[in-house]
C-alpha cells in the first residue's frame, strides 16, 4: 500500500452501524492476484475478479490510474513495476491490494554463456576441487557426491552437448561424461595455464590466462588458438560473439576483448578509470581483476566484475593518505551491446557495492531482472535490481573462498573450495535467497591439506574477519589474488615508505626478509598492516602486539594461531606459474640458454645478486640487518625505509618474473627490457650497455623462461 493511501485511510471518518433491520453493507476486498511477467510492449490484462466492491482503481507507479475490474497494460520499460488495486465499496469504505508486474527485454534464442567455477544440467551440479584435482558431481535430486578423477589444478567447469568440460591451470582441459568418465584429455603447450571454459556445440571455448591467447577445442581433440593479449582469464558467447577479459589491467584501464565466433579480434574494449570523488560509499581507482564476465539473457548488457584500486591515492602523489575504505573495493561494470541502450560497447551506469571486496562470480536470474554478485571475502552474494542497480537483499553464510555461482530457475548455488562445499539458495523471492542445504565435497580419501595451511588461506583471504579488515574491503588476497601480484604500484608515504609496486608471494616461499625495503622479518609482521592500512583490530592481543610492534624487533611468531598459519600458507607457495616463453614441451628456448650465458658472464653481473636456487641474495646480515643494494633506481617518490633513509633494496626473487610486470620498486619499467636499458642508464642494474640489441634479447629471453 503507498503512502498516499494509508493516510487516506487514516484520515477517513468512522461510519455509524445500518439503521435496525437493515442488511449491513458488504466490506470490499481487494484481491490484485499474484505478481505477473511480462515482455516489455506486451499487452497485459489485471483482473480484480475476486475482488468485492462498486469501483475498482488499478495506479500503476508510473503515476497512471485505470478504472474498472478488468484492465489492460502495457509497460514500455523494463523493471519491476509495483500496481496497487483500490477496491471502494457502496458505503465509501477502501480495501487496497498490490502485485509486481516484472517487464523484461524478450530473451536471446541462445541463452548467453559464460565460465565460472561451477555448472550445472538437470540432474547434476558440477564443481572443480583444484586441491584435489577431482571433479566433484553432486545429484541434485539425492545431494549424494561423486568424484572423477580430472586434469590437473581443475579452475572451471561447462556443461555442454559433448559433455563436461574442465579447464585445468596444469596446462590440460579435460571432457567428462555427465557420470564422471573421462573421455578426452588434453596437454597443452607448457605455460598456456587455462582458466575459463565455456561449452560451444560439441566443442568448448578457453582462455589461455599464460600465454594470453583464446582456444577453440573440439570434442575430438584438435585446438585452434587466437592470441589477444596478457592475462585473457574472462569468457563469455553472447550470439556470435566471444568476450574475454584481461585479468590484471594496466593503469589506464581495464580490457575487454571481443571476437567473433571463427576467432578472429573484432574489437578491444575499455573499462574507464573511476575518477570519484572518493566518498564513504565510493572511490576513485583502476578496474582490474576482471574474470567473471556475463550478459544479461536478452543480450542488451554485458556485466564485467572485479576490484577497483584507488592507485592515484597517497602522501606522495597527492597528499592525501590512504583510509581503509578510500584503497580498494568491489567494482562492476556494464557494457551496451545493443544501440538502443547505449553506443556499442559503450560504459552505462556502473554498480556500486559499499563495504564489499572483490566480484569473483555473477549471474543473472532467467529473465534478467535480477543479478546476483558475488564477493570473495566478504563471502557473501548481493542481489541486485538489474535495471535500477539498486542492492535488494544478499545471500549468506556462503563458506569461505567462494570463487562462483550459478542461478537457475528457482535455485542459487554457490561453491565455497575453502570450505569444500557448495550452498543451494531457494529463490522463491528472488531478492532474499533462503539457505536450503550446504552440501559437503570432501572425497573419501578426506582432506589433503594440513589443517594449519588451509587456515592460513582463509585468513589470506576473508575480508568478513573484522579482526583482518574494517568494512570489509581489504585482506591479503586483495593485492596478492591468488598469491600473485596486482599489478599496482602503491604509494605508502604514509607507512614510512614510499612508491612501492606490489611483489608476487609465489616461488618466494614467504621467505624473509619481506618487503622491496626489507622493513619485515616474519609473515607475522602483517599484524601491523592490518591493524593500520586495514583498520582490521588483529588477532594478536593489544598487549602482545605492544610488545611486538617493531617489525624487525620481538617476534610475534606463536602468539596467534591465525597469523602462525598465514606464514603456513605463504611457505606453501612455493611454485611460481609456468613460463609460456619455455618451449612447448616445457624446456628452455635456444635464445635462454644464450641469455643464459649472459647473464652467468661476471662482466654482466646478473648473477651476483640474483643467485642460488631462489635467484636472490636476499636476507639478513646482521640481526635486524637486511642486505640491501642500490641499483640505481631510487628517486624521489622511493621514500623511505621505515621511516629513516631508504639506501638500497632487497633483491627480488627472479622465479616467475615474467609475470609480474611493472618492474622494479616503483613500476617504473613496463617491461624486463626496460629495466636492463631504459632504467639502467649507469650500469648499476647489471653491466648491459655494451650489450647489442640481439644480445638483449637473448637475456630478456632468459629472464622469461626462469620457473
Amino acid at each position: 500500500m503507498t503512502v498516499a493511501l494509508l493516510l487516506a485511510a487514516c484520515e477517513r471518518e468512522p461510519r455509524s452501524p445500518p439503521p435496525p433491520g437493515v442488511p449491513p453493507v458488504a466490506a470490499p476486498e481487494a484481491l490484485a492476484g499474484v505478481d505477473l511477467a511480462v515482455t516489455v510492449g506486451e499487452e497485459l490484462s489485471l483482473d480484480a475478479g475476486a475482488s468485492v466492491g462498486e469501483t475498482f482503481v488499478w495506479t500503476l507507479d508510473d503515476g497512471r490510474e485505470l478504472a474498472g475490474p478488468q484492465v489492460s497494460v502495457r509497460f514500455d520499460a523494463p523493471g519491476h513495476h509495483g500496481v496497487v488495486l483500490t477496491a471502494r465499496g457502496e458505503d465509501g469504505r477502501e480495501d487496497t491490494d498490490q502485485l509486481v508486474v516484472t517487464a523484461t527485454w524478450p530473451l536471446l534464442p541462445e541463452a548467453p554463456r559464460t565460465a565460472r567455477a561451477l555448472d550445472l544440467d538437470a540432474a547434476n551440479v558440477y564443481v572443480p576441487m583444484p586441491d584435489f584435482d577431482l571433479l566433484a558431481i553432486v545429484d541434485r535430486a539425492t545431494s549424494r557426491v561423486s568424484h572423477a578423477a580430472t586434469c590437473s589444478r581443475p579452475r572451471t567447469v561447462s556443461v555442454g552437448a559433448a559433455g563436461v568440460w574442465v579447464a585445468c591451470e596444469g596446462d590440460e582441459v579435460a571432457l567428462h561424461r555427465t557420470d564422471g568418465e573421462l573421455q578426452l584429455q588434453v596437454a597443452l603447450p607448457h605455460g598456456s595455464r587455462p582458466y575459463g571454459v565455456v561449452a560451444d556445440g560439441d566443442g568448448a571455448w578457453l582462455t589461455l590466462t599464460g600465454a594470453g591467447a583464446v582456444a577453440h577445442i573440439t570434442s575430438s581433440g584438435a585446438v585452434t588458438q587466437f592470441a589477444v593479449g596478457p592475462d585473457a582469464r574472462g569468457l563469455a558467447t553472447v550470439g556470435r560473439d566471444v568476450f574475454v577479459s584481461r585479468w590484471r589491467s594496466p593503469d589506464d584501464g581495464g580490457v575487454l576483448w571481443r571476437l567473433d565466433r571463427s576467432g578472429i579480434l573484432q574489437e578491444t574494449l575499455r573499462l574507464e578509470v573511476d575518477p570519484g570523488p572518493d566518498s564513504d560509499t565510493n572511490t576513485r581507482g583502476v578496474p582490474s581483476l576482471l574474470s567473471p564476465v556475463v550478459a544479461r539473457p536478452d543480450g542488451r548488457v554485458l556485466v564485467i566484475g572485479g576490484l577497483k584500486s584507488n592507485t592515484e591515492r597517497g602522501e606522495y602523489l597527492e597528499g592525501q593518505p590512504f583510509t581503509h575504505d578510500t584503497t580498494t573495493r568491489a567494482d562492476a561494470r556494464q557494457l551496451s551491446l545493443v544501440v538502443d541502450e547505449g553506443a556499442v560497447g559503450a560504459e552505462l551506469a556502473p554498480l556500486v557495492f559499499d563495504d564489499r571486496d572483490q566480484v569473483v562470480g555473477l549471474a543473472f536470474s532467467p529473465g534478467g531482472d535480477w543479478l546476483y554478485a558475488l564477493h570473495l571475502g566478504a563471502e557473501v552474494v548481493d542481489v541486485v535490481d538489474a535495471y535500477t542497480l539498486r542492492r535488494s537483499g544478499a545471500a549468506a553464510p556462503l563458506g569461505h573462498g567462494p570463487d562462483a555461482l550459478v542461478v537457475d530457475g528457482d535455485a542459487l548455488w554457490v561453491s565455497a573450495p575453502l570450505s569444500r562445499t557448495v550452498t543451494r539458495f531457494d529463490l522463491a523471492r528472488p531478492e532474499l535467497p533462503a539457505v536450503v542445504e550446504v552440501v559437503g565435497l570432501l572425497p573419501p580419501g578426506g582432506e589433503v591439506r594440513p589443517a594449519d595451511e588451509l587456515l592460513g588461506e582463509v585468513v589470506f583471504t576473508s575480508t568478513a574477519d573484522r579482526r583482518m579488515s574494517a568494512g570489509g574491503y581489504a585482506a591479503c588476497a586483495t593485492c596478492h589474488p591468488e598469491g600473485q601480484a596486482d599489478g599496482r604500484t602503491w604509494d605508502f608515504t604514509q607507512r614510512g615508505e614510499g612508491l612501492r609496486n606490489t611483489t608476487s608471494l609465489l616461488g618466494g616461499g614467504g621467505l624473509a626478509p619481506l618487503h622491496w625495503s626489507a622493513n619485515f622479518d616474519e609473515v607475522q609482521d602483517f599484524e601491523n598492516d592490518i591493524r593500520d592500512a586495514m583498520g582490521g583490530t588483529g588477532f594478536l592481543s593489544d598487549a602482545d602486539f605492544a610488545a611486538t610492534s617493531d617489525t624487525l624487533g620481538a617476534t610475534k611468531e606463536g602468539l596467534s594461531p591465525e597469523l602462525d598459519a598465514l606464514a603456513v600458507y605463504l611457505r606453501s607457495l612455493d611454485r611460481p606459474p609456468a613460463s609460456p616463453w619455455r618451449d612447448p614441451d616445457g624446456g628452455p628456448s635456444e635464445a635462454a640458454l644464450r641469455g643464459g650465458v649472459l647473464f652467468l658472464d661476471p662482466l654482466v653481473g646478473c648473477a651476483g645478486c640474483h643467485q642460488g636456487a631462489q635467484w636472490t641474495d636476499s636476507g639478513f646480515v646482521g640481526p635486524g640487518e637486511p642486505l640491501l643494494h642500490d641499483v640505481g633506481t631510487l628517486g624521489p617518490g622511493s621514500g623511505l625505509r621505515r621511516g629513516g633513509p631508504l639506501t638500497g633494496l632487497d633483491t627480488p626473487t627472479l622465479r616467475g618474473v615474467w609475470a609480474t610486470a611493472p618492474y622494479l620498486h616503483d613500476g617504473s619499467a613496463q617491461d624486463l627490457r626496460a629495466v636492463l636499458v631504459d632504467r639502467n642508464p649507469a650500469d648499476l642494474h647489471g653491466v648491459t650497455s655494451h650489450l647489442t640489441s640481439e644480445q638483449l634479447d637473448d637475456l630478456v629471453a632468459f629472464l622469461s623462461n626462469l620457473e
